[in-house]
C-alpha cells in the first residue's frame, strides 16, 4: 500500500512538473528563511545559558528615582563588595565584583617586545569567587588559586596564542598600561560567544588596590560602571527576599540624600543581554521584542508558503478529479485518499526540507553579518535544529496539505468520471480568493518593512556629520598622566 501511494504520488509530481517546481521553489525559500530566523532567535536566547547556575545568577543594579523618571545603572560601590559579604554571609563565595578595564594596553615581555590595544570586554579584575558563579573549562591552572595572588592573570585560549604564540604561557608575564606586570598562572578555553562576559585576561582582583581603581574602596558616593556585582542565590532563597534586605542596607550604608533615591535591584543573568539601557561587557544587546517579530516574520514566510502552496493544489485539483472518481469506484475511503495526497505534500515537504538546508547553509555567512552574530555559532547538524526541522516539516505538510487533500478527497465518483466538476462559483474559489488577499497583504507588509529599514540604514551610513571624517583619528590618552 505505501509503495503504491510512493509510486502513484512520483508519478503524479512527475506529470505536472511545472507544478511541483514552483511548488518545491516555494517550500524551500519560506523554510529555508524559517529556518535561518530559527537560529538567529535561538542564538540570541542562549545568551549565558552556558553556565550551569544561569537561572540562579544575578547581577545587582542601581536604581535611581528622580521626578524625570527612574535612571538604572550597573555601577557599584567599591566598599559594597565587603559589605553585602558582611550582610549577606550566606552569600560569601558565591558573591564577586568584575571590575573591567574599558580598553588596556598590554605589553608582552618577550625578545622582541609586542603591545596590544585592547577593545572593550577583554580585560578585567576577577576574584577566585568569579570562577565559582561562571563556568570556564580550564587547560592549565586551578580556578581556586590561579587569581588568588596579587599580579596574577588566567588568559583564554585565544588571547594566550596572540600573546605568546604556540608557546606555554604559564609563567610568562605582561605589562598592563605600563604600570604593572602580572604572571601568567592559568588558560581557560575561550567564552561562548554568547556570553556576556567574554573576557580574556582575567586580572587577580587583589592587584586592584595597588594599580589603581577608579573611586576610592571607602567612598560610597563614588562608582565606576566598570565595577560590577554578580551573585548566585541557593535554590532555597529567591531574589525577592535578598532585594527586601537590600533596602536596609542602603539606609545603613550610604548618606540619607543619596539612601532616598536609591534602590538596589537584581538582574537574573539571563536577561542581561536584552537590558539595552544597562548594556553588558560583550557590548552587544537585543530586545525581546526584536525576537518577537523576526519570529513572527517566519510564521508570516510560512504562512506564505503554504497559502501558495494551497491554492496551487487546488486549481490542480480538476485534473486529477477522474483519478480520485476511479480509486473511490475500485473501493478506496475518503480517509486512503487523505492519506495519499499528504503523502505527496510530505515528499514534497521533504525534498523542500533538503534543499533548505543547503541554501541556508551557504546564507549563514552573509546572514551572521547581516546580524552581527559569529557564523561558527550557527550550527546547522545540532539535535535541536533537527528536531526544530522534523516539527517544521511536518507542520508544513498538515497546514500546506489538509485542505487540498480534503477538496480532492470528496468528489463524488459519478460527477468526477463524467467531468461534471467546477470550482467557478464554489466555496473552494471563494477560499482561493480570500488565501491571495491574504498572501499579497502578508507580502506587501514584509517588502514595505524592508524598504523603510534600508532606508534607515542607508540614512545610518550615508547622512551628512557636518564634518569630514576622512583621515581623522582618536588617540587615547593615559589617565594617569593627563598633562603629557
Amino acid at each position: 500500500m505505501l509503495q503504491s501511494y510512493f509510486t502513484t504520488a512520483l508519478r503524479a509530481l512527475r506529470r505536472n512538473w511545472n507544478y511541483t517546481t514552483i511548488n518545491i521553489a516555494g517550500l524551500t525559500l519560506g523554510l529555508a528563511c524559517c529556518l535561518v530566523l530559527f537560529l538567529a532567535i535561538r542564538y540570541e536566547l542562549s545568551y549565558d545559558r552556558h553556565n550551569v547556575n544561569a537561572d540562579h545568577t544575578y547581577r545587582l543594579v542601581s536604581r535611581f528615582k528622580s521626578p524625570e523618571g527612574d535612571n538604572r545603572s550597573v555601577a557599584v560601590p567599591l566598599p559594597a563588595l565587603a559589605a553585602l559579604r558582611n550582610e549577606f554571609p550566606e552569600l560569601n563565595h558565591q558573591l564577586t565584583m568584575v571590575y573591567e578595564l574599558y580598553g588596556a594596553l598590554v605589553k608582552i615581555n618577550t625578545k622582541k617586545a609586542s603591545k596590544f590595544q585592547e577593545e572593550v570586554g577583554t580585560v578585567a579584575f576577577v576574584e577566585p569567587e568569579y570562577f565559582r558563579l561562571f563556568d570556564y573549562h580550564w587547560k592549565a591552572g586551578s580556578p581556586q588559586t590561579a587569581v588568588k595572588n596579587p599580579q596574577t592573570v588566567v588568559l583564554s585560549e585565544s588571547m594566550a596564542h596572540k600573546y605568546f604564540g604556540d608557546e606555554d604561557p604559564i609563567g610568562k608575564s605582561i605589562r598592563i598600561e605600563n604600570k604593572m606586570d602580572f604572571v601568567v598562572t592559568g588558560v581557560v578555553q575561550d567564552p561562548p560567544a554568547t556570553s556576556s562576559l567574554p573576557f580574556g585576561v582575567m586580572l587577580s582582583f587583589p592587584s586592584l588596590k595597588q594599580y589603581g581603581a577608579n573611586g576610592g574602596w571607602d567612598e560610597w558616593g563614588s562608582s565606576y560602571s566598570g565595577a560590577q556585582v554578580y551573585m548566585t542565590l541557593p535554590e532555597n532563597i529567591a531574589s525577592a527576599q535578598i532585594e527586601q534586605r537590600l533596602a536596609p542596607f542602603v539606609k545603613k550604608y550610604m548618606e540619607p540624600e543619596q539612601a532616598k533615591i536609591l534602590q538596589y535591584e537584581l538582574q537574573p543573568l539571563t536577561s542581561i543581554h536584552f537590558d539595552a539601557q544597562t548594556g553588558n561587557s560583550a557590548g552587544r544587546t537585543i530586545s525581546r521584542q526584536m525576537i518577537w517579530a523576526m519570529a513572527l516574520i517566519g510564521l508570516f514566510i510560512l504562512v506564505t508558503a503554504c497559502v501558495n502552496f494551497i491554492n496551487l493544489a487546488t486549481a490542480q485539483a480538476i485534473r486529477r478529479a477522474k483519478e480520485v472518481g476511479v480509486r473511490k469506484v475500485l473501493g478506496s475511503s475518503r480517509a486512503q485518499l487523505v492519506r495519499q495526497f499528504l503523502g505527496e505534500t510530505g515528499l514534497l515537504t521533504g525534498i523542500a526540507v533538503g534543499l533548505a538546508f543547503l541554501v541556508a547553509n551557504y546564507s549563514m555567512p552573509y546572514v551572521a553579518e547581516l546580524l552581527d552574530i559569529k557564523a561558527a555559532s550557527l550550527v546547522l547538524l545540532d539535535p535541536t535544529v533537527i528536531g526544530f526541522v522534523v516539527l517544521l516539516a511536518m507542520l508544513t505538510t498538515v497546514l500546506a496539505g489538509f485542505y487540498p487533500a480534503l477538496v480532492l478527497s470528496g468528489y463524488q465518483p459519478v460527477i468526477a468520471l463524467r467531468g461534471k466538476i467546477k470550482m467557478a462559483g464554489s466555496s473552494q474559489l471563494t477560499l482561493r480568493r480570500g488565501l491571495i488577499v491574504f498572501q499579497f497583504a502578508i507580502s506587501q507588509m514584509l517588502i514595505i518593512g524592508t524598504i523603510i529599514a534600508y532606508s534607515q540604514m542607508k540614512y545610518v551610513r550615508t547622512a551628512d556629520l557636518g564634518y569630514n571624517k576622512d583621515a581623522v583619528l582618536t588617540v587615547n590618552i593615559p589617565d594617569n598622566k593627563p598633562d603629557n
